[in-house]
């Protein structure tokens, strides 16, 4: 795939359109010009100031009267408002279809990634697309004014080739002022993703860390290096506007200083008739103001290459690299609860490796174990041994290099990578960080059943999981939380994610450090109730703490290389 076409996969079909509409629009917009300068010449013949030897227009304008040359110029007027309404509409759908792409990608990415970093993705849906969209819409104007601005020199040459030879070539001897502006507004976008990403990585560690810089007394210094980073941003931003402002007013004023001169020379040395001279001079502002938009365009390109390039990158390697995973027609069967808790399911690895792209060394290598349905199985090790991947290859969103895994369930055995979407249904799920969303908590313990809950099943989930606190809560089911939970602590947080997952009646219920932030006491206890509950559904527990391997039925330990 050449180059090109990967520019255009990137950017999206319907920006690839606009820009293709963008190019029309600049040959059309040149022609409305052409005809309005020709309309000028013929309203100066009608009332009596030319006459027609001196005019220079195409045969087949049947103008000859005042009235008609009147209404010609009110449509040309009307013509060019349009195409300029068209240029700015271009302008907004341009930055919205990109816009909408990019993040449709970045939240694709995100629910699909095995691993996704907070920081760099929100860095890459927030600033980095704003910044790029300005490069996009620069393309789109780049190419509508680089249109025009040719067919309107053609037209320039059309009345006078010396006249614009001359006057494009004093032009082009300010040029050089311009390639240092835009020089200058190439570092500036530089600078402002290096500012930003210090910004934005400063506020998200900090907001996740904020109690932790309390305690340390260092949450001011932290603070004042953020609004550092965030100053020299808007510095940054400021310069650029003073730079782009010169750089677009620049080329009109050189123009209309040479066009005057060009003029006082015009009449006696080109021998070019007043109303010409009149049609020409327009042209010429016109060519002037397209070169000004062509130059702004350059800095808009410019001010966002970085951000576009930094973005490109990450479609170009992780998004592209992403696997796509297909929904199997299984998968979409929604979850019945009513189906019990009956035949629980186990897996049975043989002889599997795993390694990360890139990785030096395999992180999991030739495991095998038996997982029996309704046993108690806890997976230890150290930190980096291989824990929650091989969680990840027991829920089949990891493959393994090398051996296999097979799926006990209803009775029958089959593999993994066959089964999967089917068995996820009825896996329960508890991690280290409890997913908690705004709403109330019977909205969080019921997050994810596809329709009400008697309220018997929520007793005895709420029973077993420890949660009477919740009765003791202003409004107790109705009581609402934020995102992050507050006003609960991380013991109760994890015991609601435990409702949750015992809600589902799952035939599995996995258990990632879900005990971590449990007291000793509140431990015990949950511990002992899901061991009588074990026969119903398989456990599978990561865990660094020796309470809870005195209930597993095996333990699967791995090792760090």
């Amino acid at each position: 795939m050449t180059k090109i076409r990967r520019y255009a996969r990137f950017l999206s079909r319907k920006v690839v359109q606009v820009f293709t509409l963008s190019i029309a629009i600049g040959a059309v917009l040149s022609a409305v010009e052409l005809a309005f300068a020709y309309g000028l010449q013929l309203y100066l013949q009608s009332l009596g100031l030319s006459s027609a030897q001196a005019l220079h227009f195409p045969s087949w304008l049947p103008l000859q009267s005042e009235k008609y040359t009147l209404l010609f110029l009110f449509v040309v007027s009307i013509l060019r408002a349009l195409l300029l309404w068209s240029q700015t509409y271009l302008q907004g759908a341009t930055v919205d279809h990109y816009s909408y792409t990019q993040r449709s990608r970045i939240l694709e990415y995100v629910f699909n990634s095995d691993t996704a970093s907070t920081n760099k993705l929100s860095a890459l849906f927030n600033e980095r697309i704003h910044f790029s969209s300005i490069t996009v819409v620069g393309i789109q104007l780049f190419l509508l004014q680089a249109t025009a601005t040719v067919l309107l020199g053609v037209a320039l040459c059309r009345i006078s080739v010396p006249a614009t030879a001359l006057s494009v070539g004093l032009m082009s001897l300010f040029v050089l002022p311009l390639l240092l502006l835009n020089k200058k507004i190439k570092r500036t976008g530089e600078g402002l993703t290096s500012e930003w990403s210090k910004t934005n990585n400063r506020l998200m560690s900090s907001i996740k860390n904020i109690l932790l810089l309390r305690i340390y007394g260092v949450q001011q210094r932290e603070g004042a290096l953020a609004q550092g980073n965030l100053k020299s941003y808007r510095d940054h931003m400021l310069r650029y506007h003073r730079t782009s402002g010169f750089s677009y007013a620049y080329p009109q004023v050189i123009a209309i200083v040479l066009l005057c001169s060009i003029t006082l020379l015009a009449r006696s040395w080109l021998n070019l008739p007043p109303t010409l001279l009149i049609a020409y001079f327009y042209l010429f502002l016109r060519f002037a103001q397209s070169l000004s938009s062509l130059n702004q365009a350059t800095s808009d390109i410019l001010l966002g290459w970085p951000q576009w390039k930094e973005l490109y990158t990450w479609w170009a390697n992780d998004y592209q690299s992403l696997a796509r995973r297909r929904i199997a027609p299984e998968a979409l069967i929604p979850l019945n609860v009513s189906e019990g808790t009956q035949n629980p399911m186990g897996w049975r690895i043989e002889n599997i490796s795993f390694s990360y792209p890139g990785a030096k060394h395999m992180m999991i290598e030739r495991l095998t174990a038996d997982i029996k349905p309704g046993s108690f199985a806890a997976i230890i090790g150290p930190s980096g041994a291989g824990k929650t991947t091989l969680i990840s290859l027991l829920l089949g969103f990891l493959t393994p290099l090398e051996g296999q895994i097979q799926l006990e369930m209803n009775g029958s055995s089959s593999l993994l990578s066959e089964s999967k979407h089917q068995m996820n249904r009825h896996i329960g799920y508890v991690g280290t960080d409890p997913f908690i969303t705004e709403g109330t908590v019977l909205e969080n313990i019921t997050f994810g059943l596809p329709g009400p809950v008697s309220d018997a099943d929520i007793q005895d989930a709420i029973q077993k999981s420890e949660c009477d606190f919740i009765f003791r809560l202003p409004n107790g089911l109705e009581h609402r939380l934020t995102e992050q939970g507050q006003g609960l602590s991380a013991g109760q947080l994890q015991r609601l994610a435990l409702t949750r997952a015992l809600l589902r009646k799952p035939k599995a219920l996995i258990l990632d450090e879900a005990t971590s932030n449990l007291d000793a006491g509140t431990e015990q206890r949950i511990l002992q109730t899901l061991t009588q509950l074990k026969g119903e559904f398989t456990i599978v527990a990561v865990t660094h703490r020796e309470s809870l391997l005195s209930f597993s039925d095996q333990v699967l330990k791995l090792s760090k290389e």
